[in-house]
């Protein structure tokens, strides 16, 4: 059987949509830089990770590049270092500072 012809209008996802347009223009990708802060700020969570590639719509080599340069205005503190804080870890919403601390086989350290 023959394979059925590409869409003209992009490349289709699994799912059955289309691919996410890329949240920079081409002339801010060709600009990737630390110091362009405001276009470091479209690939940056509001927590300050980094999105992925699905997430931007970039390809390999323009997120790696992206990647790169906000690492580097990170150490320059022009873009912030995501918290440990304020990350949530799946399972660990309902846990308090409260909780004793120890590690080993639960015996008690009192004794």
């Amino acid at each position: 059987m023959a394979r059925p012809s590409r869409s003209p209008r992009g490349r289709r996802s699994p799912k059955g949509g289309t691919r996410r347009a890329p949240k920079l223009t081409k002339e801010q990708i060709a600009q990737i830089d630390h110091l362009h802060v405001d276009a470091l700020r479209a690939l940056v969570t509001e927590k300050g990770k980094i999105r992925s590639r699905r997430a931007t719509g970039l390809n390999r080599r323009d997120q790696n590049r992206a990647a790169r340069a906000v690492k580097q205005a990170r150490e320059l503190a022009l873009l912030p270092y995501p918290h440990p804080r304020m990350i949530s870890m799946p399972g660990r919403e309902d846990r308090g500072d409260d909780r004793p601390r120890g590690g080993g086989r639960g015996r008690d350290r009192d004794e």
